[in-house]
């Protein structure tokens, strides 16, 4: 087994752990079980955990697809978003580790299309780091969302069984369309209205 002992493979068995049972059951000994070794010959590649959930967080970004070119500023912003939302479907235990840790070296490559693609569309640096801030903090609630709606076998927004609505219409009305939320619509919808509010071209005009 310590053939196939390596940087690689310790977080790509790191990753499959959590997938199966969740991030706290990430330990050392846990880990070189499923590759067939002593957790002290993991620390020849990796510190230790915290090494490790960094590394699995950045192979889970890593997979964020970017493109090269896209005819518009918000053409690149939304292909980004998609793809992160489509990387966290995929690995929904682990995306915890990329949406609330650290931008790495891998994950500013991301970062580095937003900007420029928010700057190449007229935005001054620091207002497209506002805008980006915006456009992260969207798609990471709306996926965290999905995500814990997945693990719960539905909508987060329930109503109590004893509860009457009667006065409160809208509310009731705002329930039923959440009880049958498509979730790929949903992000679609939101992003549309997240892209449009960040409309360069308006950016710098004076709200007054």
């Amino acid at each position: 087994m310590q053939a196939r002992l390596g940087r690689d493979a310790i977080v790509k068995a790191t990753l499959e752990l959590i997938e199966e049972d969740g991030i706290d059951a990430v330990t050392m000994r846990a880990v070189g079980a499923r590759l067939g070794c002593e957790a002290m010959s993991l620390y020849r590649h990796v510190a230790n955990k915290a090494d490790l959930l960094r590394l699995v967080g950045e192979a889970v970004i890593a997979e964020v697809r970017v493109p090269k070119t896209a005819a518009r500023w918000d053409g690149t912003l939304r292909a980004i978003l998609r793809d992160l939302r489509r990387v966290a479907l995929k690995y929904p235990e682990a995306f915890s580790l990329v949406s609330q840790g650290p931008v790495t070296a891998v994950s500013a490559t991301a970062v580095q299309a937003g900007m420029e693609a928010l700057t190449e569309g007229g935005l001054s640096p620091d207002e497209a780091a506002r805008a980006l801030c915006v456009c992260l903090t969207y798609a990471t609630g709306a996926i965290n969302n999905e995500l814990a709606a997945n693990r719960l076998g539905g909508p987060l927004a329930r109503a109590d069984a004893d509860a009457d609505f009667s006065g409160a219409p809208l509310a009731a009305h705002f329930l039923g369309v959440m009880a049958k939320t498509d979730y790929a619509r949903e992000f679609e919808a939101g992003l549309d209205v997240v892209l449009r509010g960040l409309n360069p071209a308006r950016a710098t005009e004076d709200p007054a």
